[in-house]
C-alpha cells in the first residue's frame, strides 16, 4: 500500500458558506508520552543486553524510553493477551509485582503462532465472553448519580438553544461517559405548533475541553451517506424559506462554531448493540440477505474514511485543493473509492483509521428507495477517536507506543497487541524491515473492526477475549478446523494463502451463508495482508448488487421483508450504550 496523503493541518473554517469543511487534523497530540511507571523491567535492550545504536548520542534517551514507556506497554499487553486486562487493580503498575513480560531472544518475529489447540484457546475466552442477553442497561448508585449530573448539564444545553428564540425540548439523556454527554433534543424551527425535528447534540459536561478534532473529521466526511452527519443550525436544521437565508445563517454561526459540542442527525432505530440484545433475548438471527446488506453498509462507511466522497481529484488521480471539493452542503453522495490504474493499484487516500468501531458506534436509520428498500442503512458513528494514519502521533516514539491501548479493550486491533510489538527495538517506522502487523495501520484496520461488529451480530455474543487468532487456514495443517474439506477463496474465486484468523467462532454458526463466513474469516485474518483490500469489497459490492438474485421481492419465500418489519417496525428504546469520545 501506498503512503497516504497526508491532509493539511487547520479545520479549514467553519464561517465560510457552503465552504470547504476541513480534513486535517486539529492540533495533533503528538502522543500520550510514557507512563513513567516500572523502572528496568528487563533492562535496556532486549534480554537486557546493550541496545542497537549503542555509542550514539541519544543513546541515553533510548534506554530510558525503553525502561518506561516500552517496558510499560509491553507488560500491559502481556497480561491483555492473557485475558487480564479488565483486572480493575491494574497489577501492571504495581512496582511490587513482577511483570508477565518477557523480553524475546531474537531481532525480529518468525510469524510463528502459538500451538494451543482450539478447544483450550475457546475455554479461555468462555471466561470472559457473554451473549448480549446479560446487558440491561440498570445503573448503580454512581452510576445514576453521574446520571443526574448529565440530565443538568443536557438541560443546560437545551436552555442555551431556548434563548436564541428557538422551541427546544429536551427529551432524554442518550448516553454518557468520562467528560461527555449526548442529548436527544426536539426542536420546532418555526415556532411551536409548527412541524419538529429530533436531532442529537454531543456536549461537554465540563469546561475546558474541545471537540474541534472529532468536529473536523465528521466535516470532512460530511454527505457521505454511510458516515453519521454533523448538522449545521444555519443551513440544515432553521428554516430558510421566506426568510434571509444569510442572517438565519450568522445568527446560528456562534453555534456551529461552538467546539465544545457537536450536533448530529438522530437515527431512529438506535445502534447495533441495542440490535444485538434484542436478538439474543428473543433467540432470533439476522437473515443471511440483511446480513450482506448490513456489512456492506459498513464496507461503505470504511471507504469513506479512506476517501471521503466530496474529495475531487484530476485526470491523473491527484487529490485537488480542498477548495475544489464538492461543496459541504447538500445531498449525501456515495462513496466510491479512487480509481485503480495499472501503476498504482493502490491509490493513496485520507486513511481516517477509527480504531472504536463497535457496535455501540453503528447506528441504525431508515429505510429508503435504493439499497436500503427492505433493511434500514447502518452508519458508522463517533469518530472522536479517530487518526490519519500520515498523523504525526504514529511518527514519534510515545505517540506510536501509547496508541496502541486506544479504544475499547475487547475491540483492539492486532496491529495495537501483536507479540510483534515485543519485537520492536524503537518505534515501528525506525525497524530496519517494516513491521508485517505492529503498528501497521491502515483502511484494513477498519475492516477488521468492522468484521468484529459483524461477528457480534452473528454469534450474538462479545467479542471472543482474549484475542486468539486461529489457523493455519486453507493449509493442510488447519485441515481439522471444519468438518469438511474447506477452500477459503478471494472473491474472484481464487485460493487464498494460508493465514491466521480471529473470527473462528463464526464456522460454529450453522445457518451462517458460507460466502460471507469465508469472507469475515478473512476479513478478520491476524496480519493486514491477508485482509481483503477495500477495493476487493467494492468490486464484490457491485458484482453482487447486480446480479439477480440480490433483490428481495414482494413475494419474498424466505421472510426477510416480514422479518425487517418485525425488528425495524418501532424504534427500540433509545440505547444508553452510546460511546462518548470527547477528545481535544
Amino acid at each position: 500500500m501506498n503512503a497516504p496523503a497526508a491532509g493539511p493541518g487547520g479545520r479549514g473554517g467553519r464561517g465560510g458558506r457552503g465552504g470547504g469543511g476541513g480534513r486535517g487534523e486539529v492540533g495533533d497530540r503528538g502522543g500520550r508520552g510514557g507512563r513513567g511507571g516500572r523502572g528496568g523491567q528487563g533492562g535496556g535492550g532486549r534480554g537486557g543486553g546493550p541496545a542497537r545504536n549503542a555509542g550514539t548520542a541519544n543513546d541515553q534517551y533510548w534506554e530510558d524510553f525503553r525502561a518506561t514507556t516500552q517496558n510499560y506497554w509491553n507488560n500491559y499487553f502481556e497480561y491483555h493477551r492473557r485475558g487480564l486486562t479488565r483486572d480493575r487493580t491494574k497489577p501492571w503498575e504495581d512496582p511490587n509485582i513482577p511483570p508477565l513480560y518477557r523480553p524475546p531472544s531474537g531481532d525480529a518475529w518468525d510469524g510463528r503462532y502459538p500451538a494451543d489447540d482450539v478447544q483450550t484457546i475457546f475455554a479461555r475466552q468462555a471466561v470472559g465472553r457473554a451473549g448480549y442477553q446479560i446487558f440491561s442497561g440498570s445503573m448503580g448508585p454512581r452510576r445514576r448519580q453521574r446520571m443526574g449530573e448529565a440530565q443538568a448539564a443536557a438541560q443546560a444545553v437545551a436552555t442555551a438553544l431556548s434563548r436564541r428564540g428557538i422551541v427546544v425540548r429536551l427529551v432524554k439523556v442518550l448516553g454518557f461517559g468520562g467528560n461527555g454527554i449526548a442529548s436527544l433534543l426536539e426542536v420546532w424551527p418555526s415556532g411551536e405548533g409548527g412541524p419538529s425535528k429530533k436531532v442529537v447534540v454531543k456536549s461537554l459536561l465540563r469546561r475546558g475541553r474541545s471537540m474541534a478534532r472529532e468536529w473536523t473529521f465528521n466535516a470532512a466526511l460530511k454527505r457521505a451517506r454511510h458516515i453519521i452527519q454533523l448538522l449545521g443550525w444555519g443551513q440544515e436544521i432553521m428554516p430558510t424559506d421566506g426568510c434571509d437565508a444569510e442572517a438565519v445563517f450568522d445568527q446560528w454561526l456562534p453555534v456551529d462554531n461552538d467546539t465544545s459540542m457537536l450536533t448530529l442527525e438522530f437515527m431512529r432505530h438506535g445502534d447495533m448493540h441495542g440490535l444485538i440484545r434484542k436478538l439474543a433475548r428473543s433467540n432470533d438471527r439476522v437473515p443471511n440477505k440483511v446480513l450482506w446488506r448490513i456489512f456492506f453498509c459498513l464496507v461503505r462507511g470504511c471507504i469513506a474514511m479512506y476517501e471521503p466522497p466530496r474529495i475531487r481529484r484530476s485526470p491523473d488521480g491527484a487529490e485537488l485543493p480542498e477548495e475544489q471539493w464538492r461543496s459541504i452542503w447538500g445531498p449525501d453522495i456515495n462513496e466510491v473509492l479512487p480509481a485503480q490504474t495499472p501503476g498504482n493499484p493502490d491509490p493513496a487516500g485520507w486513511d481516517f483509521i477509527h480504531f472504536d468501531l463497535d457496535p455501540q458506534n453503528v447506528l441504525i436509520g431508515e429505510n429508503d428507495d435504493n439499497e436500503h428498500n427492505v433493511a434500514p442503512i447502518f452508519k458508522i458513528s463517533d469518530l472522536g477517536l479517530g487518526k490519519l494514519s500520515s498523523s504525526v502521533d504514529f511518527q514519534t516514539p510515545e505517540g506510536a507506543w501509547a496508541w496502541r491501548q486506544m479504544g475499547k479493550i475487547t475491540m483492539l486491533l492486532p496491529e495495537q497487541y501483536h507479540k510483534e510489538w515485543d519485537y520492536i527495538d524503537k518505534f515501528p517506522l525506525l525497524e530496519p524491515n517494516p513491521p508485517r502487523v505492529a503498528g501497521k495501520y491502515g483502511p484494513w484496520s477498519n475492516i477488521f473492526q468492522a468484521a468484529l461488529c459483524m461477528q457480534n451480530l452473528i454469534t450474538k455474543h462479545t467479542t471472543p477475549y482474549p484475542p486468539a487468532a486461529i489457523g493455519p487456514l486453507n493449509s493442510p495443517d488447519g485441515a481439522h478446523l471444519f468438518a469438511g474439506p474447506a477452500v477459503i477463496r478471494d472473491s474472484a474465486g481464487r485460493a487464498v494463502p494460508p493465514f491466521h484468523t480471529h473470527g473462528y467462532t463464526l464456522a460454529a454458526e450453522p445457518d451462517l451463508d458460507r460466502g460471507i463466513m469465508h469472507l469475515l474469516l478473512r476479513c478478520l485474518a491476524d496480519l493486514p495482508e491477508d485482509r481483503p483490500s477495500l477495493w476487493e469489497l467494492q468490486w464484490l459490492m457491485g458484482t453482487m448488487e447486480s446480479a439477480p438474485d440480490w433483490a428481495i421481492g414482494q413475494d419474498d419465500p424466505e421472510g426477510v421483508r416480514a422479518w425487517c418489519d418485525r425488528m425495524f417496525g418501532s424504534p427500540p428504546a433509545v440505547s444508553l450504550w452510546i460511546s462518548l469520545r470527547p477528545l481535544c
